[in-house]
């Protein structure tokens, strides 16, 4: 048992180890630590277009210091630094996760990326990413089918047209779309069907693959019934479409009318094109030689002439005429497209039978 003056002895040692605790927690882990560099990884590219992309970073570790700048680098040539690189972004200070968006990038282009943080022992780097900008088009941002076919687009008026034909063998809903099917089955099926142009007897072009890229798909009506052939927010043009685009180019331009509005939105890509440099071409895809009607392409619309198949199974009119599939039905059997032609240059309304095989341009309402 203790005496009472043993008590006070005791809890004067408790006192002196607890100060001493104290002391070295305040001071000597603060002088002891050294600095080190943040710890961070790049936030991977979302949201990517044509000309623009979102990344950023995310700090776990300030190493002791805190983070007095961060941010983004990159280039096309790789390793991006603070000092070497073709673009910087700034998120200012501090720890965590920021994003910053990328912009005047050029299309079609890989870039490398890294995130950045700085303190006062110096800069450090997250991984570097590599991701690839998309083709460009009239919103900054290439439209992408399920496939992951990209398409070229233009804004005229309110709406924002592919100026590529359609080329997706797939419904948004993943499903495949027939193909294959031979002319009697072409002509008698009522379900969504495509069909590629053949090439054997086209010259410059050697594949399927080819001529796809080059004229796109060819449709029954039945696919573009069922309102999933388009990329999501996109759909096939109706008629009141379709004469909103030509009445707009001809009540707004002076030189075009109902007889050459065809023209203007034509590829210039054509035999003996009188343009002439890239335009006068022979080689697919183009538009075949006429001593009066050329076109001229004003506002990129591009249209080529895709040919089609007809209800009977037979391909025809390939690099001659161009037909493209509304959204209307004219009835039963029959429903309604806009046609182009070499040797003219208006922009032709038409009833085929559904069972024909025609391209297809989709498009988009602008708010």
């Amino acid at each position: 048992m203790y005496s009472k003056i043993e008590k006070p002895h005791i809890i004067g040692t408790i006192i002196l180890i607890s100060i001493a605790a104290t002391l070295f927690l305040i001071t000597g882990c603060e002088k002891d630590d050294p600095v080190e560099l943040p710890e961070l990884s790049t936030v991977p590219p979302s949201d990517i277009g044509s000309s623009s992309a979102v990344s950023g970073g995310y700090i776990t570790d300030d190493g002791g210091s805190p983070v007095t700048d961060r941010g983004i680098v990159w280039s096309s040539a790789g390793n991006p630094t603070l000092e070497n690189n073709e673009g910087i972004l700034s998120a200012g200070e501090g720890a965590g996760r920021y994003l910053l968006k990328m912009e005047n990038l050029k299309p079609e282009t890989e870039y490398h990326i890294r995130a950045y943080a700085i303190n006062s022992l110096g800069e450090n780097y997250g991984d570097e990413i590599t991701f690839t900008t998309l083709h460009e088009s009239a919103t900054g941002r290439a439209i992408t089918d399920i496939d992951g076919n990209q398409y070229n687009t233009i804004v005229i008026d309110d709406k924002e047209w592919m100026t590529e034909n359609l080329r997706v063998t797939r419904y948004q809903t993943g499903e495949d779309i027939h193909t294959g099917l031979d002319n009697e089955y072409w002509g008698l099926t009522t379900a969504g069907a495509y069909a590629i142009y053949p090439h054997d007897d086209i010259e410059g072009i050697g594949s399927a693959g080819e001529m796809t890229e080059a004229y796109g798909l060819l449709y029954n009506w039945y696919t573009v019934e069922q309102g999933l052939l388009c990329p999501t927010g996109w759909r096939v043009p109706t008629e009141e479409d379709w004469d909103g685009l030509t009445d707009y180019l001809i009540d707004n331009y002076a030189d075009i009318n109902s007889s050459n509005v065809g023209n203007y939105l034509k590829s210039c890509r054509q035999e003996d094109s009188p343009l002439g440099g890239e335009c006068d071409t022979s080689e697919h895809p183009r538009w075949r030689s006429d001593d009066i009607h050329s076109g001229t392409d004003d506002f990129g619309f591009s249209a080529l002439p895709g040919g089609n198949r007809n209800f009977r199974g037979q391909f025809e009119y390939i690099g001659e005429y161009g037909y493209w599939w509304t959204a209307d039905e004219g009835g039963e059997f029959f429903a309604w497209l806009r046609v182009m032609g070499y040797n003219t240059g208006n922009v032709t309304t038409s009833s085929l039978q559904k069972q024909h095989g025609m391209s297809v341009r989709c498009l988009r309402d602008i708010d």
